[in-house]
């Protein structure tokens, strides 16, 4: 009864893991005390080179990780069961899988920002500076420095917004002027 439930609990084992692991770039295999394989992912061609590097730290016990191929595999011990599962990654798929989704996701960040980098070298030119310089030429009239010249724009709301600080300069000009008179006036009698 005892190796029908354990044989239960294998292939529950094997179902589940190989539901999560359906992919190609990660590898598993159960191995049972002696190190023979009792089941492996599809593709894990290095399970012999695991398994005789395992037989070689046997004794030792200390084989949380080891190194195949310039590949990482990690072990972990059943307290439960006498199974030893081992893990591993395909580094070149991995590698293979990061630039497959990087590339198209990097290069189109780097459209977006050169877009807005047009889009906002567009905004300062020619919205942010013509505004900018008509804020300094009001500044200027408010000073009562009429001999600025109020610059035009090729963009019609800006040159609308410039028209009508023309005509305010004019207004206040005359203004200025009107005041003159009277001083000037008392000064002759």
């Amino acid at each position: 009864l005892g190796y029908i439930s354990m044989g239960i609990n294998v292939k529950r084992i094997t179902q589940t893991l190989k539901s999560v692991v359906s992919d190609k770039i990660m590898k598993f295999a159960v191995l049972d005390k002696d190190f023979d394989v009792v089941l492996s992912s599809d593709g894990f061609d290095e399970i012999g080179a695991v398994k005789s590097n395992l037989l070689k730290y046997k004794d030792s016990k200390k084989y949380d990780s080891i190194v195949v191929d310039g590949k990482n595999y990690s072990i972990k011990h059943s307290k439960n069961y006498p199974f030893y599962f081992v893990v591993g990654v395909n580094e070149d798929d991995v590698n293979q899988e990061f630039w497959s989704q990087f590339l198209p996701k990097i290069s189109n960040t780097l459209y977006l920002t050169i877009f807005f980098l047009i889009l906002l070298y567009f905004f300062r030119n020619k919205l942010l500076k013509p505004v900018m310089n008509l804020s300094d030429v009001t500044h200027k009239i408010s000073r009562k420095d009429f001999s600025v010249l109020v610059p035009s724009s090729d963009i019609y709301e800006i040159n609308v917004l410039a028209d009508s600080i023309r005509e305010v300069k004019y207004f206040l000009k005359q203004e200025e002027k009107e005041k003159e008179k009277p001083q000037n006036k008392n000064k002759d009698n």
